[in-house]
């Protein structure tokens, strides 16, 4: 009895954890609307791969993205982040509206960075809250961050990030 006891936990924990990694796959920004473009996003698919995009309305930023795989562990997401989109060159200049220290980075070249052996980065992770009025009702912590899940579908926003 003991025995098929033990089984049967070993087989719930195994549903749980299956579970606890497909409600995680979708969209999911670190605001709860969309504005002139997306904020932090991640993207996080069923196979395990993931990608996340940087703050599409901050013109100064020199990395855009990184990509790789994905895994939960206890109260943990573990990324192994694989590639990395760089901009370099360019040049910092003042906005079209002349704002003082809202420059914007022009003329840098989109530059992609393996990374052999992948970087690993750990970051705490909560449970997956349902009782937001935005988004999809749902949200969660990633690194102290509230992210909002924005769509379940990746595959289908995928173009609005990398530009196809």
């Amino acid at each position: 009895m003991k025995k098929f006891i033990l089984i049967l936990l070993l087989f719930s924990s195994r549903i749980l954890f299956a579970q606890e990694n497909d409600s995680l796959v979708g969209v999911w920004q670190d605001n709860e609307v969309v504005a002139a473009g997306w904020s932090n996003t991640f993207l996080i698919f069923k196979d395990g791969t993931f990608k996340f995009f940087y703050n599409q309305m901050d013109m100064r930023k020199r990395e855009t993205a990184f990509s790789g795989t994905w895994r939960v562990g206890e109260d943990v997401l573990n990324l192994e982040v694989k590639e990395s989109n760089l901009l370099e060159g360019g040049r910092l200049v003042k906005n079209e509206n002349g704002e003082k220290g809202d420059s914007v980075l022009i003329d840098a070249v989109s530059k992609t960075v393996l990374h052999n052996p992948p970087k690993e980065v750990e970051v705490s992770i909560s449970k997956i809250y349902t009782d937001s009025p935005y988004a999809m009702g749902k949200y969660i912590y990633i690194d102290a961050i509230k992210f909002f899940l924005m769509s379940k579908n990746p595959e289908e926003l995928l173009h609005e990030f990398e530009g196809k």
